[in-house]
């Protein structure tokens, strides 16, 4: 998936999501819907896909998850699984949208991943409001989103962590704490081992020296740099608390 087929489906989404909301009596100018991308392709939020390594955009499918407002809360039932249904139905697999573009959504719920504590803090917002996103997305943060393959380790989750530790965009040290941050039970044991000896498989003290989430000044070249090739997508850290003091190299669009 590239970035145009990223906010393709972005742009599809908003508009089935916010009609339905204007339909319910919601002012979605004054409240946007909050559209969460779970899944693989959250990393484009973070970092240009000219520089990601081939196999974390390999996807044809984007997960969605829309967060609720309390407006939404007040308006509909159940405004998670609504939302995700309405996507599923409207540009999910198999629909004319598929077919039509070769891309799709796949509506999910905010739970749906597996992912540390804290994450919620460290989404990343996406602004592209010349694509005519009407709503509010946001992306995981790259290390809360490999946590949450590393919960998985299916074939495919371990060949895209694999090519983000190879390429340096991921280190292995990092990760793991991270990792040691997921308390969700739906990690068992096991799965918990084997994520640990996944990782303990990588050369860390080689990786490490190529670890790079970008400090504030490179973010800022970086940023400008995206702009250059999409002048209307900027994408910024909801929290850079946590890495200011990280490593950096020039791969990131923050």
């Amino acid at each position: 998936m590239n970035r145009e087929e990223f906010y393709h489906l972005l742009r599809a989404s908003s508009s089935i999501i916010e009609d339905e909301r204007a339909r319910h009596g919601i002012d979605t100018v004054r409240s946007p819907a909050r559209i969460l991308v779970l899944g693989s392709q959250s990393i484009l939020g973070s970092m240009h896909e000219e520089y990601l390594p081939e196999e974390t955009t390999y996807s044809t499918e984007i997960d969605l998850a829309v967060m609720p407002t309390r407006e939404d809360v007040l308006s509909f039932d159940n405004p998670a699984e609504e939302f995700a249904d309405l996507i599923d139905a409207s540009i999910g697999e198999d629909t004319a949208f598929q077919d039509a573009f070769d891309v799709y959504a796949q509506g999910v719920e905010e739970h749906t991943a597996v992912l540390p504590d804290g994450w919620q803090s460290r989404l990343i917002e996406v602004h592209a409001t010349e694509h005519q996103i009407r709503s509010v997305v946001l992306c995981l943060d790259p290390y809360d989103l490999c946590a949450a393959k590393l919960a998985r380790l299916a074939p495919n989750d371990r060949s895209y962590i694999s090519s983000l530790i190879d390429s340096g965009d991921i280190s292995v040290n990092i990760l793991a704490n991270r990792l040691n941050e997921v308390r969700d039970p739906r990690m068992s044991d096991g799965i918990r081992v084997q994520a640990k000896d996944f990782l303990d498989a990588f050369d860390t003290k080689t990786i490490n020296a190529s670890a790079k989430i970008a400090p504030e000044s490179v973010k800022a070249a970086f940023r400008s740099r995206l702009d250059a090739a999409t002048p209307d997508a900027t994408s910024k850290q909801a929290s850079t608390t946590e890495n200011k003091n990280k490593a950096s190299r020039p791969r990131h669009s923050l």
